[in-house]
């Protein structure tokens, strides 16, 4: 925990703590904050991102979306503000979604994520709006 802003300061910590997905989708929000916080002062993110989180699959239902979305963050993030590969647990085959998951279900929206999602989450199976990554 950033004793300055008392947000997680990495995936791990961040699945450490969480107990269900809307837990740790607020606890996400948080590190968002916490990574732009660092950009911001000039803060190294790398160490954020370097060690493997812990699998919430079997911790709560959905765990297995929170496994390819801190991936795939990792991922997206590595590239964007680090310009380097991802870290190699980014990989691991649990940390892919079997079957794709969408931001929202409706058939307009679905067409419209299939053309906005980063990369990065394409490939872990997750299909969101590149804003709602904006915090980072």
């Amino acid at each position: 925990m950033n004793p300055v802003t008392h947000r997680p300061e990495s995936l791990g910590e961040l699945a450490e703590h969480a107990d269900s997905i809307e837990a740790w989708g607020l606890a996400l929000g948080d590190f968002l904050d916490e990574i732009a916080y660092r950009r911001q002062h000039g803060l190294p993110i790398a160490s954020c991102l370097q060690a493997a989180p812990p699998l919430l699959r079997e911790k709560f239902p959905q765990g297995e979306l929170a496994d390819a979305f801190a991936a795939a963050l990792a991922t997206q993030l590595a590239a964007d503000h680090l310009q380097e590969p991802p870290p190699a647990w980014t990989q691991a085959h649990e940390r892919f979604l079997v079957s794709p998951w969408y931001a929202d279900d409706s058939p307009k929206l679905r067409e419209y994520l299939h053309t906005s999602t980063p990369t990065a989450f394409r490939k872990h199976g997750i299909y969101i709006d590149a804003i709602s990554l904006s915090r980072a």
